[in-house]
């Protein structure tokens, strides 16, 4: 299996930096192109429509703006990193945004953390990277964070 492109979504997170880390290995290795994504979620009293639609699009577009700051702060340009990289920022529902994402992108591989939640976390807040496990159209490494 050739492997050209890398789709990395990315929370923030010690453990989103980790996969980073990881998925810029495995471009260098393989030559491929690396397109870092963050999803910006918006609360729900904003897309529940409690929210005067100035105050909503104000919001998003600050969220939107923060997380490109945030992307190029974790990957800055001429880095030095020898890999294509594209940054995306993208509004919506995580595990969806990623899915379409990686099939307009035509990504060949997903590479993305996992935060290791069980019991009730796991069931009130659900698994962002399993849904994206099941719903991806092509393979998806997960990575757990390493242990402090």
């Amino acid at each position: 299996m050739e492997i050209r492109h890398l789709l990395v979504p990315t929370d923030f997170s010690e453990a989103s930096q980790q996969a980073l880390a990881y998925a810029v290995g495995v471009a260098r290795a393989c030559g491929a192109k690396l397109t870092l994504l963050h999803v910006v979620e918006l609360p729900s009293y904003v897309t529940d429509g409690h929210a005067p639609a100035h105050q909503s699009t104000a919001l998003r577009d600050e969220l939107r703006a923060a997380a490109h700051r945030e992307l190029a702060r974790l990957l800055p340009e001429g880095a030095g990193i020898l890999v294509e990289i594209a940054r995306q920022v993208v509004v919506g529902v995580p595990h969806q945004q990623i899915v379409e994402t990686a099939v307009a992108a035509r990504a060949d591989w997903i590479v993305m953390a996992t935060h290791g939640r069980t019991g009730l976390s796991h069931l009130v807040m659900g698994s962002v990277a399993e849904r994206v496990l099941r719903t991806a159209p092509c393979p998806v490494l997960t990575l757990r964070a390493a242990a402090a």
